[in-house]
């Protein structure tokens, strides 16, 4: 399926990836996004193919984390001022 769209599993593996980069749990990033860990864990085994509108509210949760530096081993401020 190359050029497709991301199938549902590939969606989850990449919010794992983001979250564990952040050193944030999953349910707690879902439960931020206010959408549900179980249709997480549905994504994740292939039983359903998530909601855009699902996506997009955990997609703006990763990067305002991300965004932050959290998690990301950045250096502080004192540094980048130098």
């Amino acid at each position: 399926m190359n050029g497709s769209l991301p199938n549902g599993v590939e969606i989850a593996i990449n919010i794992k990836n983001r979250c564990r980069a952040l050193k944030k749990t999953i349910p707690s990033v879902c439960e931020e996004a206010k959408v549900s860990y179980d249709s997480y864990k549905n994504w994740r085994s292939g039983r359903i193919e998530p909601r855009i509108r699902s996506v997009q509210k955990i997609e703006t949760v990763l990067k305002a984390h991300e965004q932050s530096g959290e998690g990301m081993g950045h250096a502080t401020n004192q540094n980048d001022q130098a």
